[in-house]
């Protein structure tokens, strides 16, 4: 067994966990640091991408969904994939399907490559159903295009894992003041991004 003996100086010892001390505390604010502002360059031309491939696939303009991709994306869906994959993913709902204009963004995230604009979640809702495409736009010789469109299937266990390792991150925010953490809780939750959902009963 490997063990570490403290040191035989009283200073020494405690220099060592003065150092500790600073480390952590060094660590910490790297951790609760306040997280970047996006890029609004980036946020414009990742959301109206997304946006317009989600407004493709409801209005069942697969060809121009499919325009929309990257050129690695194209061979790796086509424009009937698509067409299925949206008849799939709308299957249990009545009626057609509308972008209601529910948006999400990212541009830093832990899959981005460097070509990588932005990620968007886009949310489409229907008689029965609500939904959304996530996508990763890219650019592509100067066009941004869909390099990636993510898909998890919650109701498998895999699919919720995958979706947990690979789009779930924790961001800190400090504010001043108890008050201020509410109020800023209180915004987000009218936005309808972060609804609270009331308190989880553990035995259910």
């Amino acid at each position: 067994m490997l063990s570490i003996k403290p040191p035989r100086s009283t200073l020494s010892w405690l220099g060592l966990k003065l150092l500790s001390i600073t480390l952590i505390a060094l660590s910490l604010s790297a951790c609760f640091e306040e997280a970047p502002q996006a890029n609004p360059r980036a946020k414009d031309v990742t959301v109206s991408t997304a946006t317009n491939f989600a407004r493709a696939l409801v209005s069942r303009d697969f060809t121009e969904a499919h325009a929309l991709l990257s050129t690695q994306a194209q061979q790796r869906y086509s424009a009937a994939q698509l067409q299925q994959a949206y008849a799939d993913m709308t299957s249990y709902g009545d009626g057609p399907g509308a972008v209601d204009g529910h948006v999400e963004f990212m541009d830093d995230w832990p899959a981005r490559q460097s070509q990588d604009i932005g990620w968007a979640y886009v949310s489409i809702t229907g008689a029965g159903f609500i939904e959304a495409v996530t996508v990763v736009v890219a650019e592509e010789n100067g066009a941004a295009k869909i390099r990636e469109i993510d898909g998890y299937d919650l109701r498998a266990e895999a699919g919720r894992q995958a979706f947990l390792e690979e789009r779930c991150y924790i961001r800190f925010r400090i504010t001043s003041s108890r008050e201020e953490a509410r109020s800023l809780e209180r915004v987000l939750e009218a936005g309808g991004a972060f609804p609270f959902q009331g308190r989880v009963n553990p035995e259910r």
